[in-house]
């Protein structure tokens, strides 16, 4: 009945499952065809703990594909969507994302301080933090950005300090 944020929402969710991986994809994307398969296939290598696959807006062009993050940027750019190949990056969007169960876990997972935005970049930062590796894959997703309303922007400003606070 009320709108609890993306990252106790998917929480919530974490706590139910019981696979050995957990899927996260937002209510406002569709996958491509073949889209589970490529992302959870990087996890037959044991050093990779996350996957994510590139979004596209609705015209065909990238949202993103995989993110750079360098706090030497520009407060508001510390984390960028860009336009990667499949490969090693240092993180991929919440929109579409797997992580193993366990490294979920142990990095406690999406920080519940932040409201609708950067929990997954600050996701990323604690899976990388804890070793291990963030792949793009050669998913394809379709992700129509912020549909469930101009609710996502209302925190940029404090999301942003508490991302920097944590890993400045």
């Amino acid at each position: 009945p009320e709108n609890v944020g993306f990252a106790r929402g998917c929480n919530q969710g974490a706590r139910l499952a019981t696979g050995d991986v957990l899927v996260f994809l937002n209510n406002d994307a569709t996958p491509g065809e073949g889209w589970l398969e490529a992302l959870l296939a990087p996890f037959e290598d044991d050093t990779v703990g996350m996957t994510g696959a590139t979004l596209r807006y609705p015209n065909g062009d990238v949202q993103a594909a995989g993110l750079t993050i360098d706090f030497t940027r520009p407060y508001g750019n510390e984390a960028r969507n860009a336009d990667l190949p499949p490969g090693d990056v240092d993180g991929v969007t919440g929109a579409c994302m797997a992580v193993r169960t366990i490294t979920f876990r142990r990095a406690g997972g999406f920080d519940e301080g932040f409201w609708n935005g950067y929990e997954d970049v600050d996701l990323c930062l604690k899976v990388a933090d804890d070793g291990w590796r963030i792949v793009l894959t050669d998913a394809d997703v379709e992700h129509i950005e912020s549909a469930s309303g101009p609710e996502r922007w209302t925190a940029v400003h404090r999301n942003i300090a508490r991302l920097r606070t944590k890993w400045m």
